[in-house]
C-alpha cells in the first residue's frame, strides 16, 4: 500500500512538471537560424541605375556570410540569417543605416523580424531557458483583431434603370437606402443590393432563393416593386447559384486559404446557420485588406468582347495601367455592358493553383499563371481560331487587360500585368487566384474590430478579479476546515495547472467568456472539496476511527460530487452545441473545468490528505475539524 501510494505520489509529481512546461514553455530548443527577409524601396526608380560603375550591392551593404542582396525596379531585397528577434532586429537596422547612408531616397519596407523567436534567458547546450509565460491561444476579445460575417447570396439579379441613380457616393447611398426600405416593405429580410461601379443606370440586387421557385419568385416580386416605384426597370441579367453542391462548405475552404494566404495566427472560420461564415482573425494590424481578401470574389475570367467596342488602356499616376472600352463614335462604353455583351470563354476555375509574382521588363509587376489540361485545350483553340481579335480578361466583372491575340497560345501559360502600381498588388491578386474564386456572391455582413488596448484592459481586469477570487477561496478554506483547507489548496493550485495544461494541448482558445467558464469551474472545484470536508465533520462525530472518517468522507461524498459534475457537464454540452462564438468559449473552457475537477478531487485531493493523515499531524485533531476524543487509530 505504501509503495503504492510513492508511485502515485511520483505520477502526480511528473504530470505536474509536465503540466507547468506544457503551459509556461521555460524549457524549449535552442533556436536555429532561419532566414530574414528584408525589403527596402527608393523613391528615384530603378536602383541599379544608381548604382556607381564597378560597385555592388554587396560593397554597399556590408555583405555578411550568407547574405544576399538583390535589387529589382525601386526594389531592395535582402536575405540573411539570424536566430532569435533579438539578432534579426539588429540586422535589419544594421542593412537600413548603411544603404539609406549610401542612398538617402532608399527606405525600410518591412521583413519577418517579428516571426523569430525571443532570445532565450539562458542556453543550455540544445535546450534554452526562457522567461516562463503562458502560452495559450487567445480569442479575439483578448488579443485584438477583426471580426467579419460573410453572407454567402444564392440568387443575383442585375436590373437597368432608364436614369442613373445617382453621380456622387452620397447620392448613392441614398438610393439604395430607399431600395432596401422598399424591398424590406415587400416583405424581403435577407438581401443585399449594391450600385455598379462603372455605370450608374446598374443595380444589383442578391437573394437567398434555394429553388428554381423561389428564384423565379423573387425576380418578379422584385422586379414589380422597382417597376411601380422607378417606372421602366428593366432586367438585365440573373444568376442562380443555388443547384451548387455544398455551396457553404465550398465557400469556407476557399475563405480558409485566404486567410491563411493573409499568414493570420490561429484564426476561427466556422459556419453559422445555412449561409452565413463568422471569420474571427486576432492579431490581425490590417482589417481593411483582410475585408478586401474575404470579400472579393476574385473571378477571372477570359471573354471575347463584341467587335463593336474597342479598348484602351490608359496609365495612370503611379503607372498603373486601366482599361476601358469605347464605341465606334469614340464614347466610352461602361465595362458592365461590354462584359455582359462579351462571349464566355473559360474561368479561373481552370487555372492551377501555381500563380507566380515576377516582373516584366515594360509593364512592371506581373501574375504568371498556368491553365489545366481542359482550360488549356478550349484556350488553345479559341486563340487558333481567333489570331488578331481582342481577348478580355476580366477579374470580378471589371477588365484587367484586353491584349490582341498575335498567334495561337496553345503553352497553357499566360500573364496579367500593366495594372499593378506595386508588387504588393500583384502578389494579393496571386494569393486570391492560388486560393481560388468564391463559388457564389458573398457579402460582408458584419465587420467589427476590437483593438488590442482593449484586449489587454480585459485580461488585466480579469486576472485581477481571478486572483482576487483565488485569494478569498483560499482564505475561506483555511478559515472553515484548517489543515484539510490548506489541502485543498494546493490541490486547487495543481487544478489550476491542468486545466490550462489541456487547452494548450488541445489547442483551445481562451475568450472573455472563456476566463469566467474557468472562474466558475474553480467555484465548482472548490465545492467539490467542501462536500468531502462537509461528510468527513460528519463522520467525524460518530465511533469510527480517524483514518476510516476520512475514507467513509471521500467514498459517501462521491454520488453526490458525481451527480453536480454531470449535470453541469450536460448544461455544458448543450451550449457548445447549440451556442455560438462567445457561448461556445464558455461552455467548453467549464467543461473542461468540470472533467479536470473530478479527476483532482478523486485522485489529486484523495492523495494529498490521505499521505498527510499518515503523519504526525493526524495527532492533532483541532487541525482536521475532530473531537479531541476521536481516535486516531
Amino acid at each position: 500500500m505504501l509503495m503504492r501510494r510513492r508511485l502515485w505520489i511520483l505520477g502526480v509529481c511528473l504530470l505536474v512538471i509536465v503540466s507547468l512546461e506544457v503551459v509556461f514553455q521555460p524549457l524549449q530548443r535552442t533556436p536555429r537560424p532561419k532566414d530574414l527577409e528584408m525589403y527596402f524601396a527608393s523613391d528615384r526608380g530603378d536602383v541599379k541605375k544608381l548604382v556607381k560603375k564597378g560597385e555592388s550591392f554587396d560593397e554597399i551593404s556590408g555583405k555578411l556570410i550568407n547574405d544576399v542582396v538583390q535589387s529589382s525596379g525601386d526594389k531592395i531585397t535582402v536575405s540573411s540569417e539570424a536566430s532569435t528577434r533579438e539578432e534579426a532586429r539588429r540586422l535589419q537596422n544594421d542593412y537600413t543605416d548603411k544603404l539609406v547612408k549610401r542612398f538617402k531616397w532608399v527606405h525600410f519596407e518591412r521583413s519577418n523580424a517579428e516571426e523569430f523567436p525571443p532570445a532565450p534567458v539562458k542556453a543550455l547546450g540544445k535546450l534554452a531557458y526562457y522567461q516562463p509565460t503562458p502560452h495559450l491561444k487567445l480569442g479575439l476579445d483578448l488579443q485584438g483583431g477583426s471580426h467579419l460575417v460573410l453572407q454567402v447570396r444564392r440568387a443575383l439579379y442585375e436590373f437597368k434603370f432608364e436614369k442613373p441613380v445617382g453621380s456622387t457616393v452620397e447620392e448613392k447611398d441614398a438610393f439604395l437606402v430607399k431600395v432596401r426600405d422598399l424591398l424590406e416593405a415587400k416583405g424581403y429580410k435577407d438581401f443585399g443590393v449594391q450600385v455598379k461601379k462603372d455605370d450608374p443606370h446598374l443595380v444589383d440586387v442578391s437573394t437567398q432563393a434555394k429553388s428554381r421557385a423561389e428564384f423565379d419568385n423573387d425576380k418578379e416580386r422584385i422586379l414589380k416593386a422597382l417597376q411601380r416605384e422607378y417606372g421602366n426597370v428593366k432586367l438585365v441579367r440573373e444568376e442562380p447559384y443555388f443547384d451548387q453542391k455544398d455551396i457553404l462548405k465550398r465557400t469556407v475552404d476557399v475563405v480558409r486559404r485566404r486567410v491563411d494566404s493573409l499568414g493570420v495566427s490561429e484564426p476561427l472560420i466556422q459556419p453559422q446557420g445555412d449561409s452565413q461564415i463568422i471569420v474571427e482573425l486576432p492579431g490581425i494590424d490590417d482589417p481593411q485588406k483582410a475585408i478586401e481578401m474575404l470579400g472579393t470574389t476574385a473571378l477571372l475570367e477570359f471573354r471575347k468582347p463584341p467587335e463593336k467596342y474597342k479598348p484602351q488602356s490608359d496609365k495612370r499616376p503611379g503607372g498603373k495601367e486601366v482599361t476601358t472600352f469605347v464605341d465606334k463614335d469614340g464614347n466610352v462604353v461602361p465595362n458592365s455592358i461590354v462584359y455582359n455583351e462579351s462571349e464566355p470563354i473559360l474561368t479561373g476555375r481552370s487555372l492551377k493553383a501555381n500563380s507566380t509574382v515576377g516582373m516584366d521588363p515594360t509593364e512592371g509587376a506581373a501574375v504568371h499563371f498556368e491553365f489545366d489540361r481542359e482550360g488549356q485545350r478550349l484556350f488553345g483553340d479559341f486563340t487558333r481560331k481567333n489570331v488578331g481579335k481582342y481577348l478580355g480578361i476580366f477579374l470580378d466583372e471589371e477588365p484587367v487587360s484586353c491584349p490582341v491575340i498575335r498567334q495561337p497560345i496553345t503553352g497553357g501559360q499566360g500573364q496579367i500585368s500593366g495594372g499593378f502600381e506595386t508588387t504588393e498588388e500583384a502578389t494579393d491578386l496571386k494569393e486570391l487566384l492560388n486560393a481560388g474564386a468564391l463559388p457564389v456572391p458573398t457579402d460582408i455582413v458584419e465587420n467589427r474590430t476590437v483593438s488590442a488596448t482593449l484586449g489587454t484592459d480585459s485580461i488585466r481586469k480579469s486576472l485581477t478579479a481571478g486572483m482576487i477570487g483565488l485569494g478569498l477561496v483560499v482564505i475561506f478554506m483555511i478559515a472553515m476546515y484548517r489543515l484539510p483547507g490548506i489541502l485543498a489548496d494546493v490541490a486547487l493550485g495543481i487544478y489550476c495547472v491542468l486545466v490550462l495544461a489541456i487547452m494548450v494541448v488541445f489547442n483551445a482558445t481562451l475568450t472573455l467568456p472563456g476566463i469566467a467558464g474557468f472562474i466558475m469551474s474553480i467555484g465548482i472545484s472548490v465545492d467539490t472539496n467542501i462536500l468531502i470536508f462537509e461528510r468527513m465533520k460528519e463522520e467525524f462525530r460518530t465511533d469510527k476511527t480517524f483514518k476510516s472518517a476520512i475514507q467513509a468522507g471521500f467514498s459517501r461524498a462521491w454520488t453526490a460530487i458525481l451527480d453536480s459534475h454531470v449535470t453541469t457537464l450536460l448544461g455544458c454540452s448543450v451550449l457548445f452545441y447549440y451556442g455560438t462564438g462567445p457561448i461556445k468559449g464558455f461552455a467548453l473552457v467549464l467543461g473542461i473545468g468540470v472533467l479536470t475537477s473530478l479527476f483532482t478531487a478523486n485522485t489529486i485531493s484523495r492523495l494529498i490528505i490521505y499521505t498527510v493523515a499518515d503523519t504526525g499531524l493526524a495527532k492533532v485533531l483541532p487541525l482536521w475539524n475532530a473531537p479531541r476524543s476521536r481516535n486516531v487509530a
